[in-house]
């Protein structure tokens, strides 16, 4: 079974989520050139049916291709080991925010000034960003990173 095609849609050139249907469409592409497990397949299919029905002109269509990307990425992620550019990257910088005030606000609390509250969500980021792009790159070198960068 093959991946279905994802309606073309001129009228969205316009719209400001257009790149992310754009980005959508290159990793549809990249996903063809693969060897895809049949329950992938199957789920991505139904998505893209699910897509392919709804109105140009329905505001829905934003927030199902919100969702589609995110649960796409997952599944790939998931089923088959396979990461977008960037992906470890913001989900370890995500990961080093919360966990840098965390550490802010503990040591705001234990010197007793709460100026330093936001002093550990630097470090955290820094920290974030450099473990994801670490991952990233040890991704990319093992061959499970695809070529599209979404956003």
């Amino acid at each position: 079974m093959a991946l279905l095609v994802l309606k073309e849609r001129e009228s969205f050139k316009n719209k400001r989520w257009y790149k992310r249907y754009e980005q959508l469409m290159k990793l549809l592409t990249l996903l063809t050139q693969k060897t895809l497990p049949g329950n992938v397949e199957k789920e991505i299919n139904i998505h893209i049916t699910k897509l392919n029905t709804i109105a140009d002109t329905d505001r829905g269509f934003s927030k199902e291709l919100r969702k589609f990307q995110s649960e796409m990425v997952t599944l790939l992620e998931k089923e088959c080991n396979w990461v977008t550019e960037n992906h470890y990257q913001k989900k370890y910088m995500a990961l080093g925010i919360s966990l840098g005030v965390s550490l802010g606000t503990a040591f705001a609390i234990a010197i007793d000034n709460m100026a330093f509250l936001s002093i550990g969500l630097p470090f955290g980021l820094a920290i974030g960003i450099a473990i994801g792009s670490k991952q990233d790159k040890k991704a990319k070198e093992e061959g499970r990173q695809l070529p599209v960068t979404l956003v």
